[in-house]
């Protein structure tokens, strides 16, 4: 559990389970029967989209400096005035 310090470890634990059902899905995904030639490449290239956003969220986490976020939903409105007063105060 080393990954969890200074961090939100709720959303470290949460990935996790997300990580955990991603697997699950495709290796249930694996045991249907083939309906269309296609599904199972289109399966997994969604599953490889959905990866790629949970690889993108642990890059920010752990490298904040390399690749920078800007979390708008958790900004008040207050956080936001205060940001446009200073942007017109620049200007």
């Amino acid at each position: 559990m080393s990954d969890l310090i200074g961090k939100d470890p709720l959303d470290v634990l949460e990935e996790r389970n997300v990580k955990f059902h991603l697997r699950e899905a495709w290796n249930s995904f694996n045991k249907l029967s083939e309906q269309h030639p296609d599904d199972r490449d289109e399966f997994r290239l969604s599953l490889h989209r959905l990866q790629h956003l949970m690889g993108m969220r642990e890059l920010r986490r752990t490298n904040p400096s390399e690749w920078p976020c800007m979390v708008i939903y958790r900004r008040t409105k207050e956080d936001l005035a205060s940001m446009k007063e200073m942007e017109s105060k620049s200007e």
